[in-house]
C-alpha cells in the first residue's frame, strides 16, 4: 500500500517536471508556481521517506526492497534537483531576454521620442510662419477693402452733394425765373392792354404758365428720381400730413382771414395757397366745411397774391361766380360749388390750412 502511493508520488513529480519544462518559455509566472508546487511536494516526499526510513528499521524483511526504492528515489531527487537546475537557468535566460527586450524598447522609444520632437517643434515653426503671414494678408486685406468703403461712401456723398446743389440751384433759378415772368406778364398785360387784344395776352400767360408746369414737373422728377434711389428722403412732423413737397396741418378753430394767417406764422408755415387742380382736389379731401384759401387781392383789385410765395397765385379756380366790393379773400367747401372757390370777405370766420415745405434728409451713407 505505501508502495502504490509512493509511485503515484513520484509519477506525479515526473509529469509536473515535464509540464515546467513544456511551459518555462512561455508563461514564467507559472513556471515559478510549478517550481514551488513541486518543492512542496518534494519536501513532502523526504519526509515520506523518513518516516519509511523509520519504519523500515523496524521491518528488516523488507530491508532490500526498501533500499532498492530508496535508491530510485534518490536517483529521483537527483532528476529533481537536476530539473530545478535546468528550470533555473531557463528562467534566468528568460529574464535576461526581458531585460534585452525592455532595453532595446526603451532605446527604440527614446530615438522615436527624439524624433517626434524634431517634427513637432518643426511644425510649430511652420505654423507660426504661416500664422504671421496669414495676419498680415488679413490685416492687408481688411485696409484694402475699408480703403475701398470709404472711397465708395465719400463718392456717393460727393455725388449726392453735387446733385443737391444742382437741383438747390436749378429750384432757386425756377423760382427766380418764375417770379420774373410773373411780374413782367403782369407789367406786359398792363402796358399792352391798350395795344392788343386781350385774348392773345391771355394765350400768351397760359402758354408761359404751362412752360412753368413744365419745368416744375422736370424738377419734382429729379427729387422722386432722388427718393427712389433712397438718396433724398421728405418728411413731415407728427399730425402733418403730405402731400408732393409739402405739408398739411389742418385747423379746427374758426378765424379771420387775418388771424388764421397769424396763427399759420407762429408754427412756421403759411395760410394755405393751391396751386393746380391736383392740389385742390387734395386740399378738399381734408377739409369738411368752409376753409380759407391762402390767397387775396388787398393790395390790388384782381391781383390774387399767394400768402406762402408773395408773388401773384399761379392757379386760381372761382369759376363764373360774381363778387362783392369787399370781396378780398378766397374760401372753398367740398360740398358746394363744385369744388370752385368761392369770392369772401377777409372778416369772416372760417377754418384754415397751414402749409410749408418738407424736410429734406440727405442720407450720406
Amino acid at each position: 500500500m505505501v508502495d502504490t502511493k509512493r509511485r503515484d508520488r513520484f509519477d506525479i513529480i515526473e509529469k509536473r517536471i515535464g509540464i515546467i519544462e513544456t511551459r518555462l518559455n512561455s508563461d514564467n509566472d507559472l513556471a515559478k508556481e510549478m517550481i514551488w508546487s513541486l518543492q512542496q511536494n518534494f519536501e513532502e516526499f523526504n519526509n515520506s521517506m523518513i518516516n519509511l526510513k523509520d519504519q523500515m528499521c523496524h521491518e528488516t524483511d523488507q530491508l532490500s526492497s526498501v533500499k532498492k526504492e530508496q535508491t530510485n528515489s534518490e536517483k529521483s531527487v537527483e532528476i529533481l534537483k537536476s530539473s530545478r537546475v535546468l528550470a533555473s537557468l531557463g528562467l534566468n535566460r528568460e529574464k535576461q531576454w526581458t531585460r534585452d527586450q525592455v532595453r532595446n524598447l526603451t532605446t527604440q522609444m527614446g530615438e522615436h521620442s527624439d524624433l517626434l520632437d524634431r517634427q513637432f517643434l518643426d511644425l510649430t515653426n511652420q505654423i507660426h510662419l504661416h500664422t504671421d503671414e496669414l495676419i498680415k494678408n488679413y490685416s492687408k486685406l481688411r485696409t484694402d477693402m475699408l480703403d475701398k468703403t470709404e472711397r465708395e461712401k465719400q463718392w456717393t456723398r460727393d455725388q449726392v452733394k453735387k446733385l443737391t446743389s444742382q437741383v438747390n440751384e436749378q429750384t432757386n433759378q425756377l423760382t427766380n425765373n418764375f417770379s420774373k415772368l410773373r411780374t413782367e406778364l403782369i407789367a406786359s398785360k398792363e402796358e399792352m392792354e391798350s395795344k392788343l387784344n386781350v385774348s392773345k395776352i391771355e394765350m400768351l400767360i397760359s402758354a408761359q404758365l404751362k412752360e412753368i408746369e413744365t419745368i416744375k414737373k422736370t424738377q419734382t422728377d429729379i427729387e422722386n428720381t432722388l427718393i427712389s434711389a433712397n438718396i433724398v428722403s421728405y418728411t413731415c412732423p407728427s399730425d402733418w400730413t403730405k402731400y408732393s413737397s409739402y405739408c398739411y396741418l389742418y385747423v379746427g378753430g374758426h378765424k379771420m382771414f387775418s388771424e388764421a394767417r397769424a396763427h399759420c406764422k407762429r408754427i412756421g408755415a403759411t395760410l394755405c395757397d393751391i396751386e393746380n387742380e391736383a392740389e385742390n382736389s387734395f386740399i378738399t379731401s381734408l377739409i369738411k366745411t368752409w376753409t380759407w384759401v391762402g390767397i387775396s387781392d388787398e393790395e390790388g383789385e384782381g391781383h390774387w397774391i399767394s400768402e406762402r410765395t408773395g408773388q401773384p397765385a399761379s392757379f386760381t379756380n372761382f369759376g363764373n361766380y360774381s363778387r362783392a366790393y369787399l370781396d378780398n379773400c378766397a374760401g372753398i367747401n367740398k360740398y358746394y360749388l363744385n369744388d370752385n372757390w368761392r369770392f369772401s370777405p377777409c372778416s369772416y370766420v372760417m377754418k384754415f390750412i397751414c402749409k410749408k415745405d418738407v424736410t429734406k434728409v440727405i442720407k450720406s451713407g
